[in-house]
């Protein structure tokens, strides 16, 4: 059976939509209220910002705001995978790999 190809795009907004959802619910509880002095709110506000800006960097034509955001995201997630990394790899330790790997995947595809 040939893959679908004409559905490719759909699956590419899916992809970016279902991250940035994803994201933004993962810390949302994080970002209210406003603690300035917890890194766990700056690493909450920059993941939703550029989970934002990954979605906005789809509906441009240049390609560099979603490489630059799925970089963030990337390098943010892998952080969050390497300090909750215990030997085992539990559920939350699952979805920030998951989430670094879709974070790699707009980097290196763009739009």
């Amino acid at each position: 059976m040939k893959p679908f190809k004409a559905g490719l795009p759909l699956a590419h907004w899916l992809l970016r939509i279902s991250l940035v959802l994803f994201i933004v619910l993962l810390f949302l509880k994080d970002l209210y209220p406003m603690n300035f002095n917890s890194l766990q709110f700056y690493i909450a506000a920059v993941s939703c910002l550029f989970a934002i800006l990954l979605l906005f960097g789809g509906l441009l034509s240049k390609q560099n705001l979603t490489v630059v955001s799925g970089l963030v995201i990337t390098i943010l997630f892998t952080y969050l995978f390497a300090t909750n990394f215990s030997g085992v790899v539990s559920h939350r330790t699952m979805l920030y790999l998951v989430s670094g790997v879709l974070g790699f995947y707009f980097f290196t595809k763009g739009n």
